[in-house]
């Protein structure tokens, strides 16, 4: 034992000193005060500075390499490793992060002198180096043994919350009705849930019809070149209920024939409901020649809308954001479908699911805060120094682990008091409400992700259509947002107008870049929210800026 402990001291002498000059090189740029180019960012500097404090601990580990002593020095250092990898935001460090840890895990060890240790040490941190300063992109291309689960399990999950719409000519984001009913990852509650279509086609240009009836279209719909029919058959799910003005988001026309539903039918007031819903949330809704009668209930629920005398184009008339006007002839199908009567005039970019959407001028992705962390940087400093002073005076086993521990006790304790309560990523919300009470409502949250990119779950609460803008689902629900990116999370429902709480506030203007469209200035009502239904992990309260774009006059 004598003969390993002199091998070994020549080793430990060597890199004392050697280590506590990285340190001096690590500590500047960790804690903000300077930075070097050839070095990673601020959070992967403050990693290894938590891992030199550990190379300091183990360099006492060699001569005590048996009996509890060695066991107590190595959990010395399970202080430092910790917070190195939560506040350096390495929580999936690379394969140089650990390499670094290894050689400085051997470097007690080591019974050739001083220059294996410094081989390996120089290796080890050239290794680190080069794979902490390289782009994402060229660490992907080196290979994850750990990446093809985890791709395999998000495909899983994307097949969950994105099920293949096999609806002919239903536009992607048209809503689906989750399999088996379950909440989507993205959805809490009773629901009705939906989700977005992954798979639909584009119809292109031209609007997408369905038809309502339980006979022939008849003669002003045998054939329909300005558009794409849907036969109802293909919306799902089942029945036409209050759901279906939000299952039926993909689709800018309804045609309903008066022989649609009798009044016999004990859903005749909720389809009447769901279709007056899909008018207002800015629909196209096509009915019987005048002088036929509606279907059951639909009248009603239309008013004067659906009592115009005039068939076509001309005889349209407002519901909302949306249009209710009659068919008598094919020309009349034709010319309603050239006044782009189904185009929304106002709309906005969160339903857009083949784009993401830019955050609010306002808003500011995560940014790197180094100030906070000159606190915890300097700690760990001399936490460092008083390793090497105890491994360079203390030569008694008993001491050197007495020593050891009191300084990891008192550095444990400063950690934890000045820890910083960043959580690593930011979150804010949006709600953009087009036509009020009965219209579409759209909530959102936007999520940036900070170094150690966010991965949690996200729950909107209640029902509706939920959908993604960026990141991914893993298998387990979790939405994951690689670091330095931002996502959007987006849940679509009824309009309910001015909720309580939402007060009114001119300064939210920023939320109207989300509108497209002619917007009517003068109709918009700004306010802000208290909080949204939704529960982001590892956040509060949401608050969310608010837009309501009031229907136009009829």
């Amino acid at each position: 034992m004598d003969t390993l402990q002199a091998m070994n001291r020549p080793s430990r002498e060597a890199a004392a000193p050697l280590l506590a000059s990285l340190l001096a090189v690590l500590a500047l740029p960790a804690t903000g005060l300077a930075s070097a180019p050839w070095l990673p960012s601020a959070p992967a500097t403050y990693a290894a500075l938590a891992l030199v404090v550990c190379a300091l601990t183990f360099l006492g580990v060699g001569t005590h390499r048996r009996g509890p002593r060695a066991v107590l020095l190595l959990l010395a250092a399970g202080p430092a490793l910790w917070f190195g990898l939560r506040g350096g935001g390495a929580l999936q460090p690379s394969v140089g992060w650990w390499g670094l840890l290894l050689v400085c895990a051997l470097l007690p060890w080591l019974p050739r002198g001083h220059r294996a240790a410094l081989a390996l040490l120089t290796g080890g941190l050239a290794g680190w180096v080069l794979l902490g300063s390289a782009d994402a992109s060229r660490l992907a291309a080196l290979g994850d043994p750990f990446r093809a689960p985890l791709a395999a399990g998000a495909a899983h999950a994307d097949r969950t919350q994105h099920p293949d719409a096999t609806q002919r000519g239903l536009r992607a984001g048209a809503a689906v009705a989750p399999a088996d009913g379950v909440n989507p990852a993205l959805g809490e509650g009773p629901g009705p849930w939906f989700v977005e279509a992954a798979s639909a086609q584009h119809p292109g240009p031209r609007p997408v019809i369905a038809v309502l009836s339980r006979g022939t279209l008849g003669p002003a719909l045998l054939a329909a070149p300005q558009g794409t029919l849907v036969p109802s058959a293909d919306l799902a799910p089942g029945a036409l209920t209050e759901s279906a003005a939000i299952a039926w988001r993909g689709v800018d026309v309804v045609v309903v024939m008066e022989n649609a539903w009798g009044p016999e039918d004990a859903q005749a007031r909720a389809k009447a409901q769901a279709l007056a819903a899909f008018v207002r949330a800015g629909g196209l809704l096509m009915g019987p020649a005048p002088g036929r009668p509606w279907p059951a209930r639909l009248v009603g629920m239309l008013r004067a809308a659906g009592r115009s005398p005039v068939a076509g184009a001309d005889g349209a008339r407002r519901l909302g954001m949306g249009w209710v006007t009659r068919a008598a002839h094919q020309r009349d199908v034709a010319g309603i479908l050239e006044a782009d009567l189904w185009v929304q005039p106002v709309g906005t970019s969160l339903l857009d699911p083949t784009a993401q959407p830019a955050p609010l001028a306002s808003w500011t992705p995560w940014a790197d805060a180094p100030s906070e962390r000159r606190r915890q940087g300097g700690i760990l400093l001399l936490h460092a120094l008083a390793l090497l002073m105890f491994t360079r005076l203390l030569r008694g086993g008993g001491a050197q682990v007495l020593g050891t521990f009191l300084v990891a006790a008192v550095a444990w304790a400063g950690l934890v008091w000045t820890a910083p309560q960043d959580p690593g990523f930011r979150a804010e919300g949006v709600v953009v409400d087009l036509g009020g009470a009965g219209g579409r409502r759209l909530e959102a949250v936007w999520i940036s992700a900070g170094p150690g990119g966010y991965t949690g779950h996200v729950r909107f609460r209640g029902g509706g259509v939920v959908g993604l803008r960026g990141g991914r689902l893993l298998a387990d629900g979790r939405l994951r947002i690689e670091a330095g990116r931002s996502a959007w999370v987006i849940r679509e429902t009824a309009g309910r107008g001015v909720v309580p709480g939402d007060k009114e506030d001119r300064s939210q203007s920023a939320a109207l870049g989300l509108l497209r469209g002619t917007p009517d200035l003068k109709r918009i009502r700004l306010g802000r929210l208290p909080a949204l239904p939704v529960r982001v992990e590892g956040w509060g309260a949401l608050p969310a800026a608010t837009v309501l774009v009031r229907p136009p006059e009829s």
